[in-house]
């Protein structure tokens, strides 16, 4: 055991190792242990769990194996679909016999315990209000700066604030180019004996980068109902898989369609338009 993450080790009544997982501990990833654990359960064999007392690393894990189940009948119904039906109540009861014989299960201190969940839960509280009043303060600032990229589909609040202090003043890219190669998003094409691929360049700003990429996968997400967010960047993107980039490729070239009309929009101060189709060209 360890303060970050358990080891567990599957042992045959021989000693020999059948298995073997590490995975964190927290009680959100416990549940990879019992499914690890039941795929060597068999009707010759069944699961003893033995926890290592390192400086009490292992008491959540050992509360988390005796609290989870409540009763036979649940844990039962909980393992029986990852043991392909070999768990039955009674081998669950024995779990949980064993869990309760282990003993050290109950948590400690648990007055002091609430006192420090409580701090955090208000500290929590205290963070959220102070990013309210942030956001309405940078929603308030942005008209200063004529900001209009929040009229485009994807853009808040806060990434329009973030790609203004990634670029600064628009002034000083004299066109859509020189503000792509800024960003890292201006692929580059590495090509031999006749064949070649785009790749992203490792210069740039790479927090200006991620904006965009980011923003390229929203534009290309399709919703639930079947409908895209927008119809034209997914055409766009279906169209390069079609020319043979990966999903990653074309998400570039998505973001490097994205670059113009952000910088348009922030050079001209205009409002986001969707872009009309042409019949023989690209569409974006």
């Amino acid at each position: 055991m360890h303060k970050e993450t358990h080891t567990a080790v599957m042992l045959d009544c021989w000693n020999h190792k059948l298995g073997e997982i590490t995975f964190e501990n927290k009680p959100a990833q416990f549940h990879k242990l019992t499914r690890k654990v039941s795929r060597f359960v068999t009707e010759e064999k069944t699961a003893v769990y033995g926890l290592e007392n390192a400086y009490g690393y292992g008491r959540t894990l050992a509360v988390w194996l005796f609290e989870r189940g409540k009763t036979e009948e649940k844990l039962a119904g909980e393992l029986r679909p990852v043991s392909h039906n070999n768990c039955s109540v009674k081998r669950a009861e024995k779990i949980l016999e064993l869990v309760k014989s282990d003993g050290g299960t109950c948590r400690d201190c648990q007055e002091s315990r609430d006192i420090i969940t409580r701090s955090l839960a208000n500290d929590l509280e205290h963070y959220r209000k102070q990013m309210e009043e942030v956001e309405a303060a940078i929603e308030a600032m942005l008209p200063e700066f004529g900001c209009t990229l929040m009229t485009m589909p994807g853009i808040d609040i806060i990434t329009a604030a973030n790609i203004l202090a990634e670029i600064g003043n628009i002034d000083r890219f004299p066109n859509a180019k020189k503000l792509a190669k800024f960003a890292g998003i201006a692929p580059i094409n590495f090509s031999s004996a006749g064949k070649g691929k785009d790749v992203c360049p490792k210069q740039g700003n790479r927090r200006l980068q991620a904006i965009f990429y980011f923003l390229a996968i929203q534009m290309v997400q399709v919703a639930p109902s079947g409908t895209p967010r927008n119809a034209l960047f997914r055409e766009y993107f279906l169209k390069k898989l079609e020319e043979g980039k990966n999903k990653p490729q074309a998400l570039i070239c998505i973001a490097r369609r994205l670059v113009n009309i952000v910088y348009g929009m922030l050079k001209n101060h205009t409002e986001y338009r969707e872009p009309e189709r042409k019949t023989g060209e690209e569409t974006v």
